[in-house]
Protein backbone atom coordinates (compact mmCIF):
# COMPACT_ATOMS: atom_id res chain seq x y z
CA UNK A 1 0.00 0.00 0.00
CA UNK A 2 1.27 3.36 -0.66
CA UNK A 3 1.48 5.80 1.75
CA UNK A 4 -1.21 8.51 1.07
CA UNK A 5 -0.33 12.58 0.64
CA UNK A 6 -2.49 15.06 2.04
CA UNK A 7 -3.58 17.60 1.62
CA UNK A 8 -3.63 17.20 -2.87
CA UNK A 9 -3.59 19.52 -3.96
CA UNK A 10 -1.85 21.55 -2.24
CA UNK A 11 -2.60 25.47 -0.64
CA UNK A 12 -0.31 26.24 1.80
CA UNK A 13 2.90 25.29 0.76
CA UNK A 14 3.08 22.05 2.86
CA UNK A 15 1.65 18.40 2.93
CA UNK A 16 1.76 15.29 4.87
CA UNK A 17 3.12 11.62 3.96
CA UNK A 18 1.27 9.11 6.26
CA UNK A 19 3.41 6.03 6.31
CA UNK A 20 1.83 3.01 6.90
CA UNK A 21 3.37 -0.32 5.29
CA UNK A 22 6.95 0.60 5.58
CA UNK A 23 9.71 -1.09 7.65
CA UNK A 24 11.24 1.04 10.41
CA UNK A 25 14.23 2.78 8.91
CA UNK A 26 15.85 5.61 6.80
CA UNK A 27 14.02 7.09 3.82
CA UNK A 28 14.59 10.42 1.69
CA UNK A 29 11.92 12.26 0.64
CA UNK A 30 12.93 13.84 -2.46
CA UNK A 31 10.18 16.44 -4.49
CA UNK A 32 10.88 17.54 -8.03
CA UNK A 33 9.33 19.61 -10.01
CA UNK A 34 7.91 18.51 -13.78
CA UNK A 35 11.30 19.45 -15.06
CA UNK A 36 13.00 16.95 -12.77
CA UNK A 37 14.98 20.08 -10.71
CA UNK A 38 14.95 18.96 -7.13
CA UNK A 39 12.95 21.64 -5.21
CA UNK A 40 13.06 19.31 -1.80
CA UNK A 41 14.87 16.90 -0.15
CA UNK A 42 14.78 15.52 3.36
CA UNK A 43 15.64 12.65 5.00
CA UNK A 44 13.06 10.99 7.90
CA UNK A 45 13.69 8.30 10.02
CA UNK A 46 10.46 5.65 10.50
CA UNK A 47 10.17 4.16 13.64
CA UNK A 48 7.30 2.43 12.96
CA UNK A 49 3.78 2.01 11.71
CA UNK A 50 1.68 4.74 11.14
CA UNK A 51 3.71 7.56 11.11
CA UNK A 52 3.50 10.98 9.64
CA UNK A 53 5.71 13.75 8.26
CA UNK A 54 5.41 17.55 7.13
CA UNK A 55 7.28 18.39 4.02
CA UNK A 56 7.52 22.12 3.29
CA UNK A 57 7.73 23.72 -0.13
CA UNK A 58 9.55 27.00 -0.58
CA UNK A 59 6.70 30.32 -0.11
CA UNK A 60 8.09 30.87 -3.96
CA UNK A 61 7.42 26.92 -5.51
CA UNK A 62 5.44 27.83 -8.88
CA UNK A 63 2.10 26.18 -9.06
CA UNK A 64 1.71 23.26 -10.87
CA UNK A 65 2.46 19.66 -10.41
CA UNK A 66 5.16 17.75 -8.40
CA UNK A 67 6.99 14.80 -8.39
CA UNK A 68 7.39 12.77 -4.79
CA UNK A 69 9.54 10.21 -4.54
CA UNK A 70 10.76 8.17 -1.13
CA UNK A 71 13.75 6.45 -1.68
CA UNK A 72 14.86 3.55 1.14
CA UNK A 73 17.95 1.76 1.05
CA UNK A 74 20.73 1.70 -1.83
CA UNK A 75 18.18 4.78 -3.30
CA UNK A 76 15.02 2.00 -3.53
CA UNK A 77 12.16 3.59 -4.91
CA UNK A 78 9.24 2.28 -2.61
CA UNK A 79 6.90 5.07 -3.29
CA UNK A 80 6.25 7.97 -5.83
CA UNK A 81 3.28 10.21 -6.46
CA UNK A 82 2.37 13.51 -7.82
CA UNK A 83 1.05 16.54 -6.17
CA UNK A 84 -0.83 19.66 -7.26
CA UNK A 85 0.33 23.03 -6.07
CA UNK A 86 -2.38 25.46 -6.39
Amino acid sequence: MFPPIFPNPITNNQFVIQFTDLSAGNYTVQVTDVMGRQVVQQMINLSGENQTQTIKLNPSAARGVYLVKVTGNSDKVVYSSKVVVQ
